[in-house]
């Protein structure tokens, strides 16, 4: 499992508790890929 940031830090996100979730490894990459 990896803490992600559910609205990028790049695009305004913080590190607030609220902006963060668990995501398994595979899934956080898959979201990076989309985000890019």
């Amino acid at each position: 499992m990896e803490v992600d940031h559910i609205l990028p830090r790049s695009k305004g996100g913080t590190d607030h508790p609220d902006n963060l979730q668990l995501l398994c490894s595979g899934c956080n990459r898959s979201k990076g890929q989309d985000h890019g």
